[in-house]
């Protein structure tokens, strides 16, 4: 059988009606060839896709295709397959599904069905298209709760039965997956003979190392830290090439640690300070996790890896971060505004690797676009920015659908009791690996100054920091409100300053501009609100601006980070008024920690601060007596 697609330029709303036309350019997808017809009169259908682009199924009078092996399974479309076609080429019988409900033909990559929008998973195929019985498709069995009933007499769900066999029911919905293989280490003959005092003392002089299981009872040795990356991944050349060729010297200090952890199969959870290559750290060992795994890769109809990110400019990061080192495996980032067409043909090309938001990819989930029994290797990453943006349901639900004997990396810059609580739920025995400690400490690697001013002078100083700055500098301003943003980047355009603007008020695309012009150096200025506090891993920014003071001290070590990373310097400016009074004592606090200098006005409002509290309390205590 042959199927003729004409290609057009732009077309109108859909239309059906018979035309004559001069000679046409067809393209065969079974031949693979172009072939000119000349006019003839023929019943088309046009629509327009998602790109814009008309497209049209030619197919004769009697609704179907003009066919050469007489195929019965395509001779009669019923007429509201013509009518609701939405997809540019017909690919045969074998990729047609027909809904079970209303007897609707629809094609393989629609998940739902077009006209009741029942889910994919009720479908009916045709005889000669079955769907597989492997571990990837398993059978949809009709299970019903157990029911009692109440003193109505109304028939209600016995949860106290389904409680007692969830266990068991667990069990049955996972035991057609295939083992997994977590352990991929094989230890380094010097790593294995390092003592006990040996491995303290690297771990002390790699910014105080701790390490330690989550269930104080497991007596498991933890592995010792590696100090090449030889000795991480000797059996992975492919890595230790890439490695080489991007420049990297030796490990970090998280990445010493957490390598050997991950790769023997432990769940983890690493703590340490931004632009301390917690990326890395998780990202090498899932590909030595994917490169080990027994089950074939075209058996696993979903992804191995799953990487979920708080922001789309993050998401993009560490999409870009395995893209250097992946090789042959393939990776998708998959993010609301993007392009939902292109993201969805990646996951069917079989996407081993996914970075997801949380937001669109329960979206994708839900719909039956992506297969997420499969994931093996799950990580979380800045999983207190998530918690803060309300991602923790959209979270627990994607985790329903992985597998429960998983391997699972939280990764984070701040450890709050939120984060703890959610770790202990969706972890099984992790190790903690801290580098630092788990106050908030901005990274020694910035010079840090708060300058209190007049909310007045906010603007005239900014104009004069960036007048200031040289022509290798570049600074990123963290402002608090979309509007404030839009406001400063026009006002600094009309006085002939070269800037930039980023917040989640913008398109996708703009975004992505902004941050593409801040890498190359087309501006040197990027004002943003704190979406760019997280993932702009840009490593030539020298210096930051708090333009509004954040109420949140985990938002200013976060925003701080941005600079003073990969070993470099920066220099860290925050404008603080009167109405940012009640920051004065934390940052004092954090300057100090950080041994940075205390302006003598921020020191007043400090104390300042701490004599009414007391006299609050003073006064509680009086009146409750």
């Amino acid at each position: 059988m042959a199927e003729w697609v004409e290609h057009r330029g732009w077309s109108g709303s859909r239309s059906r009606s018979s035309t004559s036309r001069n000679q046409t350019s067809k393209f065969s997808l079974k031949t693979g060839k172009s072939q000119a017809s000349t006019s003839q009169s023929i019943d088309d259908h046009q629509w327009r896709d998602d790109t814009g682009w008309g497209k049209t199924f030619q197919h004769d009078q009697k609704g179907s295709f003009p066919s050469q092996d007489n195929s019965s399974h395509i001779q009669s479309l019923p007429e509201q397959f013509w009518d609701n076609c939405r997809i540019r080429t017909y690919m045969g019988p074998r990729r047609d599904w027909m809904c079970s409900i209303c007897n609707a033909l629809n094609f393989q990559r629609e998940t739902v069905c077009k006209q009741c929008s029942t889910l994919k998973a009720t479908i009916c195929f045709y005889e000669d298209s079955k769907p597989s019985e492997d571990y990837s498709s398993p059978k949809i069995q009709n299970w019903k709760a157990p029911t009692i009933l109440n003193k109505d007499g109304i028939e209600i769900v016995n949860w106290d039965a389904v409680n007692t066999n969830c266990d068991r029911l667990e069990a049955e919905r996972w035991a057609h997956l295939p083992a997994i293989m977590k352990n991929t280490y094989s230890e380094d003959p010097e790593v294995k003979n390092m003592t006990q005092e040996e491995v303290d003392s690297f771990r002390k002089k790699s910014f105080n190392i701790e390490v330690y299981h989550n269930n104080s009872s497991c007596k498991e040795p933890i592995p010792n830290p590696v100090k090449t990356f030889k000795q991480a991944f000797k059996h992975y050349p492919g890595i230790l090439y890439e490695l080489e060729k991007e420049g990297y010297e030796h490990p970090t200090p998280i990445q010493s640690q957490a390598w050997p952890v991950l790769m023997q199969g432990y769940d983890m959870i690493g703590i340490a300070q931004t632009g301390t290559g917690k990326t890395l750290g998780f990202i090498l060992p899932a590909l030595a996790h994917l490169l080990s795994q027994p089950t074939p890769r075209w058996k696993r109809k979903g992804p191995t890896c799953l990487v979920v990110a708080p922001t789309r400019e993050l998401a993009q990061q560490i999409e870009r971060e395995i893209s250097k080192f992946c090789g042959d495996v393939r990776c998708v980032c998959v993010y609301g505004q993007g392009d939902r067409r292109a993201q969805i043909r990646k996951i069917n090309a079989m996407a081993e690797i996914v970075v997801a938001t949380p937001g669109r990819l329960n979206d994708f989930s839900q719909k039956g676009i992506i297969n997420l029994s499969s994931v093996s290797y799950l990580v979380l990453d800045e999983a207190d920015c998530m918690l803060d943006m309300g991602f923790e349901p959209q979270i627990r639900k994607i985790v329903l659908d992985i597998r429960p004997d998983r391997q699972t990396v939280m990764t984070s810059a701040t450890w709050p009791e939120e984060v703890h609580h959610l770790a202990e739920k969706l972890l099984k025995d992790p190790v903690h690996v801290i580098v630092g400690t788990l106050e908030l400490r901005a990274t020694h690697t910035v010079t840090q100054h708060v300058i209190v001013c007049r909310a007045a002078e906010k603007k005239s100083m900014l104009v004069k920091f960036i007048k200031r700055l040289g022509k290798d500098d570049k600074a990123i301003v963290f402002v608090a409100t979309k509007n404030t943003v839009d406001y400063l980047s026009v006002d600094m355009l009309e006085q002939g300053l070269n800037v930039q603007s980023m917040h989640g008020g913008r398109e996708q695309e703009d975004r992505e501009a902004a941050l593409y012009d801040l890498r190359t150096g087309r501006t040197n200025v990027l004002l943003a609100t704190d979406i760019a506090a997280r993932g702009i891993d840009v490593t030539d920014v020298t210096h930051i601006l708090n333009y509004d003071c954040p109420q949140d001290l985990e938002e200013y070590v976060h925003r701080v980070g941005r600079t003073g990373r990969a070993g470099r310097k920066g220099i860290a400016f925050t404008y603080v008024t009167r109405r940012d009074f009640k920051m004065s004592s934390k940052l004092v606090d954090i300057l100090e920690k950080a041994g940075q200098a205390v302006s003598p006005a921020l020191q007043s409002w400090s104390k300042e601060l701490e004599q009414q509290q007391l006299n609050r309390g003073s006064r509680w205590r009086r009146n409750w007596q």
